[in-house]
């Protein structure tokens, strides 16, 4: 049996919420996120429902961007190609992209890279942002900047945690998944 879906009512609502019951299909097993030091990430609801947390939200974030690149051709997947993105390359060998660097415009790989103008990738972003000492932040130059460069960002998140950067911009992911069990879901 086949439902129809009415999208439409969706159209300009600020957040979709998905909620969907999960069931292993090899085995019986959910593989919980964990910590090093504190063990399987669980919790309990203020009714006394005790949750697992099966996958999180940066744990999501890296699987979505892990099917946006194509690894063999280290370009973006076919779905994706046109989109911006900033490549670091040693000579004409390929290093590393924003896509694939879990900080993206951040990371210490691009922002240690230098611009094919001659600029170091600090400066560079900082220019475009128009970063400045006690200056309030821009953020609608700072969002169309991103966005020119790896539009991305502004769907994983970026957060430039650098003194280098005043203001130290922090843009909050768009697209946000986790995976959650409930005590007595039935798995």
């Amino acid at each position: 049996m086949t439902s129809s879906i009415d999208f439409s009512v969706l159209h300009g609502a600020p957040r979709l919420l998905i909620e969907a019951d999960l069931k292993p299909i090899q085995g019986t097993r959910f593989q919980p996120t964990g910590f090093p030091d504190l063990g399987a990430a669980t919790y309990t609801l203020h009714d006394g429902t005790e949750m697992l947390l099966v996958e999180s939200a940066q744990s999501m974030a890296n699987r979505l961007e892990e099917i946006c690149w194509d690894r063999g051709s280290n370009a973006p997947a076919k779905e994706l190609q046109g989109l911006p993105y900033v490549q670091v390359s040693i000579g004409s060998r390929f290093l590393t992209s924003s896509w694939l660097e879990s900080h993206r415009l951040a990371s210490a790989f691009i922002k240690d890279a230098n611009h094919s103008d001659g600029k170091n990738m600090v400066e560079f972003l900082g220019d475009k942002f128009q970063l400045r000492k006690n200056k309030p932040l821009d953020w609608a130059l700072i969002h169309k900047t991103i966005f020119s460069l790896d539009p991305m960002c502004l769907i994983h998140g970026v957060f430039f945690a650098d003194k280098k950067w005043p203001g130290q911009p922090k843009v909050s992911r768009a697209l946000s998944a986790f995976i959650e069990a409930a005590d007595g879901c039935g798995v």
